[in-house]
């Protein structure tokens, strides 16, 4: 999407890149910024359904795609002439695009004045760890490692998640990372409840953190995202708050092992 009125989707996927790896989560598509020429570059290889969704508007290329929101011109967004910004994602093998999606046990209702059950009752995770497939095998500690990322972000509309269909205790997909990066001055704490509720994370995990405190988190990303096409991706308030946040994080989980242990905690 493009820089503006509309959301910087496409920036907030190219960040997402750089984050996971940083924490030794490397579930995320490739993906790198970059400005492209909507006439010569998508219009001569669209499928004729994407083609029919181009027009024109002051003299500038639009279309509004395909997808469940894309519905008319309304929705559409508009490049600079005929260049816009967007995101170029690496697709995987076809054998490994086949992907399952879960709905997340911490999703929200979207429902006014109707609360999630791990909205109100904190021994939920219990509840969580008692059915399958959160109690054997990798896939809590893997949505744990994800409700890190998504703290950091700000991502607080995981309610999904994917895995590869074909493989036997698949690592989490991270594929739907839009919706972060917003105000930098709100900390959405309700994003950290699986890790209070639960008490568990990977000590890889949480060694990670511990180099990327005081600041060096911030410092990283910035050199890290100023080699893309489209740096700056990030503006200085979203890096402090990753900081911040990160620190809020930190303190949650000593929370965690003053109740419980070290041992018990981080595995």
């Amino acid at each position: 999407m493009s820089q503006g009125d509309v959301c910087d989707i496409h920036r907030v996927r190219r960040q997402r890149l750089s984050h996971t790896p940083l924490l030794g989560l490397n579930r995320a598509p490739l993906v790198v910024g970059r400005t492209v020429n909507l006439q010569k570059e998508i219009l001569p290889v669209s499928s004729t359904k994407l083609k029919s969704t181009f027009f024109q508007r002051d003299n500038n290329t639009c279309f509004y795609g395909q997808c469940l929101y894309c519905k008319s011109e309304e929705d559409g967004v508009c490049a600079d002439g005929e260049m816009l910004e967007g995101a170029v994602v690496l697709w995987l093998p076809r054998q490994w695009t086949f992907y399952k999606k879960h709905r997340s046990p911490w999703q929200r209702t979207y429902k006014e004045g109707k609360v999630a059950r791990w909205e109100y009752d904190d021994t939920y995770c219990d509840t969580v760890r008692a059915v399958a497939p959160y109690d054997s095998g990798p896939r809590l500690l893997d949505l744990l490692d994800a409700v890190v990322v998504d703290y950091l972000i700000g991502n607080a509309d995981r309610h999904h998640y994917e895995t590869f269909a074909n493989a036997t205790d698949s690592m989490i997909i991270m594929l739907d990372n839009a919706k972060s990066f917003g105000n930098y001055y709100h900390d959405e704490k309700s994003i950290l409840t699986p890790i209070k509720q639960c008490c568990l994370l990977r000590r890889t995990t949480w060694d990670r953190l511990q180099l990327l405190k005081d600041g060096v988190l911030s410092n990283v990303l910035k050199g890290i995202l100023e080699a893309d096409p489209l740096a700056p991706i990030l503006i200085e308030p979203h890096l402090k708050a990753l900081d911040r946040r990160l620190e809020h994080l930190l303190q949650e989980l000593h929370s965690c092992v003053e109740q419980k242990s070290e041992q018990k905690v981080f595995v």
